[in-house]
């Protein structure tokens, strides 16, 4: 089992009235991208080890 630690994110928030929708759309794209990755590199390690 591999984990990947994200955390203090505060999706929704601003930061000194400075909006931050655009950053968490950014690092949402990439999480979401290196989960599918993360998942389809353990399917394939599944699948050469059965």
């Amino acid at each position: 089992m591999r984990l990947l630690h994200t955390s203090d994110w505060h999706l929704g928030q601003a930061l000194h009235q400075f909006e931050r929708s655009h950053e968490h759309k950014l690092f949402l794209a990439w999480l979401l991208d290196t989960l599918v990755t993360e998942q389809a590199s353990e399917t394939n390690t599944r699948s050469k080890t059965a």
